[in-house]
Order: C-alpha cells, then structure tokens, then sequence
C-alpha cells in the first residue's frame, strides 16, 4: 500500500509554503517602501498643508508644512478638533462642522477664507476637502490640503485700492476738464454778445457749440461707472436734443427722429464722432429749412455688422451714423471733398480721424452718411 505523504509531495509542499512566504515577504515590503516614500513626500511639502481629520474633526495626521503654514507643531495639534484654525466668526457659525457636511454630500469642496495661525495673525488660504470611504462607502475620514494665500489676497487688495483710487481720480479728471470747458463755452457766449457783426457772433456761437459737445462727453463719462467707454447712443440723443435747444427749433416745425443702437464706444472715438454729429446738425438747422419752412430730421447710429462666412456669422463689423433731412437740399453739384467751409472740413478731419469714410446721398431727402470700423472698448 502507497503512502499518504511520500519525500518528493513533502518536498514540494515545503517549497509552495516557502513560495508562499516569500511572495507575502515582498508584498509587505513594497507597501511599506510606499508608505515611506508617500511619507517622505508628503513630509517634504512645505508649500502645502496636507493632514487628515476624522469623521468628528479631529486632527489625525499633520505634515511639515500644515506646521510651517499654521504655527502648530504635530504634538500641539492631533487629536484637537480642526476648528482651532478657525477665526472667531467661524467658530460662532460652526463653520468646520457644516464644511464637512459639505464635503460628504460633494465628496470635496474648495474654498477660500480667513484663518488663524498659532500666534494669532489671520492668513487667507485656499483649501480643498476630500470624503475618504472606506470599501463599502461609509465615510471614515477627510483629507485636507490647504495653501497659504495671504500676500495674493494682500496684492489683490492693493490693486484693487490702486484701481478705485485711479477711477477716483480719473473721473474727478473728467470732471474738471468740464468744468473746464463750460467756462470756455461762457466766455464765448460773452464775447458774442459784445459783438455787432452778425457771422463772427455765428462763428462763435458755432464754436460754442462744438465745446459744448466735448464738454458733453466728459459730463457722461464723469456720471458714469466706466470711465473710460460710452454708451453713444444716449450722449447723442442728448447732444442733438440740446442743438434743437440752442437754435429755438419748434417741434411743431421740424419733426425730429432719432434711432440708435445701443453702442459703446471708447473716448477716442466718442469725441470725433460727437463733433461730427455736432456739425452735420448744425448744417442741418442752420440751411436746411429756411424761411420758417416745416419739416423732419431723421439721425441714426446702427450696428453695420459685416459676414464673416456664408452663413452670416456677426463679425465685429462697423458703425454707421447717418443725418438726413427732406428740407431744400444742397447746391447742385455739392461734393464734400471739395467744400472749403469749417463745418464741412471739420467732418471730413474728424471722419479721418476714426478712419471711416463719409458719403452724402440725395434721393429726395439729404443724406450724410458716415461709416468706420468699431473698436472694442479698452
């Protein structure tokens, strides 16, 4: 009869279990050549507070640079509940606990706010929150990496500061410049009242007009939260309104329509563009319906948008301002280019100086239109 366990089955017994022993050997010692490794990182960052804390919030785990960062050595700090960092108006609202509620529904959070290191300074951090769970999902602690973010937060305030007191001064700037100018306008007008000859008080009151309007601008941009662009469409509304004004216009005599996108201009077109809207009007009353005759003025700025491709994608595109009236009409044979007069050289100066192009159309009704090319406001 052969034997249950015969020298070759022991043998090879014997050598599967010393197989066995060493596999499981080199396995414990590769995790723990991992943990030292992921301890020797996670004690190496210095830039960064990486602890743990348990499902209470207590502290369980702390590194090198939660104490660079915090001011709490390893010792001053496990097994004490998170909320140590917190300041005092945190602490009232239970921030730590309501945080970590957070955290489980999410998984992680990420916020930014005030805390409080050992001695008692505050520092701004950012930090991120992360549930561990355990195989079966249950929630057995968090990870928590925070970064000090005090000297951003500080620079952030200086320019803000910086900013505000910049805007501040800008529009006290803008301010005087009107100021500046309405006096300019008030000496004109007293100068024109000593005169007898009646085209030099037309120039001046002309001129008047034409500081008015960049007056105008100013008054806008100092009023207003963006101090640098302009909302067109209302400053010209305003300027055209007050031109009516200035000249007695009656409304029972010329009808006036005004139609405007809403476009935002910066203030280096703005101010070209409100000359040019000034001149074109003033022509306007001033010619075109003489003797009383009765009438309308039609004004207009619109969004040109050009296609970019043939299925009519909006492209930045252009703007268009147009002034047309149905009083007399110009002379026969009137070409812009060739007008010597103030007003007429200024609008093609200042159409120039947007870089558009004007073009006068008379179908019926006088029409000056002027196109150029929008910029984005800085």
């Amino acid at each position: 009869m052969r034997p249950l366990y015969d020298a070759t089955g022991q043998l090879k017994g014997f050598l599967k279990i010393l197989r066995d022993l060493t596999a499981q050997k080199q396995a414990q010692e590769e995790l723990e050549r991992s943990e030292k490794q992921l301890r020797l990182f996670i004690e190496n960052v210095t830039d960064y507070a990486l602890f743990q804390v348990d499902s209470h919030g207590l502290v369980t785990s702390w590194n090198t640079g939660a104490q660079r960062i915090t001011g709490y050595a390893e010792g001053d700090i496990l097994g004490r509940h998170l909320s140590l960092l917190c300041t005092q108006e945190d602490l009232e609202a239970h921030y730590i606990d309501d945080e970590l509620d957070r955290a489980l529904t999410k998984d992680s959070t990420e916020e930014e706010r005030w805390f409080v290191r050992k001695e008692g300074h505050r520092f701004w951090a950012r930090w991120v929150t992360h549930a561990i769970r355990d195989s079966g999902g249950q929630p057995r602690a968090f990870a928590k990496v925070l970064r000090d973010e005090t000297e951003r937060k500080r620079a952030e305030e200086r320019l803000r500061a910086s900013l505000l007191e910049k805007d501040v001064l800008l529009q006290e700037i803008h301010h005087r410049v009107k100021n500046n100018l309405q006096v300019v306008v008030s000496l004109l007008s007293i100068q024109a009242s000593r005169l007898k000859r009646a085209d030099l008080v037309e120039i001046l009151n002309e001129t008047q007009n034409r500081v008015r309007a960049i007056a105008g601008i100013h008054e806008t941009l100092y009023s207003s939260p963006d101090l640098a662009n302009i909302s067109f469409s209302a400053y010209m509304d305003q300027l055209i309104r007050g031109l009516f004004s200035f000249y007695n216009v009656s409304a029972s005599k010329i009808d006036l329509q005004i139609d405007s996108d809403d476009i935002v201009l910066d203030v280096t077109q703005a101010i070209p563009l409100g000359l040019i809207v000034n001149e074109l009007l003033t022509n306007v009353l001033k010619h075109a319906f003489p003797d009383g005759r009765a009438g309308t003025v039609w004004a207009s700025f619109r969004y040109l948008p050009e296609l970019s491709d043939s299925e009519g994608t909006l492209d930045e595109g252009s703007a268009v301002l147009t002034v047309e009236d149905n009083g007399i009409g110009l002379p026969e044979g009137f070409d812009i280019q060739h007008q010597d007069s103030m007003g007429v050289y200024l609008v093609r100066v200042l159409t120039r100086q947007v870089r558009g192009s004007v073009q006068v159309i008379q179908h019926g009704r006088t029409q000056f239109r002027v196109v150029f090319p929008l910029r984005l406001p800085g």
